[in-house]
């Protein structure tokens, strides 16, 4: 699993557990719950407008469920047979909003795009042959978007009810590793990869133009844009900040602030406005840091 706690449009933090989406509440230390999944809960991911959220689930003919996390009230279900047979292991917004890129974990990662409004699927394709972690729309286009895994980085573009994809270019100054995460850039059409040796790319197209190496001491799982800049974050509870320049600003080792995160892996990060970082951990952790003062709020604790 990818990025997959979030702040919503009224700062409540989203996130899943099971087969349950639930909304939490800060201010009024309260949960409210979705239900309206039939399995596990694999993948989620915010519309543009923050307030409703699309997930995905597991088992043999699984859903893709849009729901509004103000009123817990679905607003569409996505699904087709023989779409993903195994479950869905990512799912994606338009930056526009209007439509939803699915992945199933099925051998074959097939890649659906839907205009989830209708309830309609666009077009499915084949996706890899190997395993897809993460995707992302492009900005600005409903028709372009990302997929990244197993020593692989695809950039997809959809043509009439056909996709077409053209494999990412490394070249001199990249090395053709596995890619594990994606976000879009935020002052250009670019997009941003964390790799299994943890460095970040910058991708225009399908070409490298531009590499931070060894940002990280380990594998990044998960990037995250903000107005401001970019947060990275992977193994060993480290967290990279960088601004719009892709300059490092700072380097946070959770494990220096708590000592049983040291060895957390890291697989989602969001930011708030008042520059709180929302971190989900491999092992079931979820907490709020003030990066400011590196200070850590616990959500929920992984049972030891």
């Amino acid at each position: 699993c990818r990025s997959n706690c979030h702040f919503n449009e009224e700062g409540h933090i989203v996130y899943f557990v099971a087969a349950t989406g639930i909304v939490f509440s800060r201010e009024h230390q309260k949960q409210a719950f979705y239900l309206h999944h039939n399995d596990d809960i694999l993948c989620l991911s915010m519309h543009p407008n923050k307030k409703l959220a699309a997930s995905g689930e597991t088992g043999k003919d699984p859903q893709i469920n849009v729901w509004d996390t103000t009123t817990m009230k679905t607003k569409s279900v996505l699904k087709k047979e023989g779409t993903h047979t195994h479950g869905v292991g990512s799912v994606a917004f338009s930056s526009c909003g209007g439509r939803v890129l699915s992945v199933g974990i099925d051998p074959k990662s097939l890649v659906a795009i839907w205009d989830w409004e209708s309830a309609r699927q666009l077009c499915i394709v084949s996706g890899h042959s190997d395993r897809i972690f993460d995707s992302c729309f492009t900005p600005n286009n409903d028709g372009s978007f990302y997929t990244v895994g197993v020593k692989h980085i695809k950039v997809w573009n959809l043509m009439g009810n056909t996709l077409k994809s053209k494999r990412g270019v490394f070249g001199d100054s990249g090395s053709l590793q596995t890619v594990l995460c994606v976000s879009r850039e935020n002052e250009s059409g670019r997009v941003l990869t964390g790799t299994m040796d943890g460095s970040i790319y910058s991708w225009e197209g399908n070409n490298l133009v531009k590499t931070l190496p060894n940002a990280a001491p380990g594998p990044i799982y998960s990037i995250h844009s903000y107005a401001d800049g970019y947060i990275a974050g992977g193994k060993f509870g480290n967290i990279i900040m960088l601004d719009n320049e892709l300059e490092i600003t700072k380097t946070i080792h959770l494990g220096e602030i708590e000592a049983e995160l040291a060895t957390s892996y890291i697989r989602s990060l969001s930011i708030n406005d008042d520059g709180e970082i929302l971190v989900g951990t491999s092992q079931s952790d979820v907490l709020l840091l003030n990066a400011e003062h590196d200070e850590i709020t616990w959500l929920t604790r992984a049972h030891s």
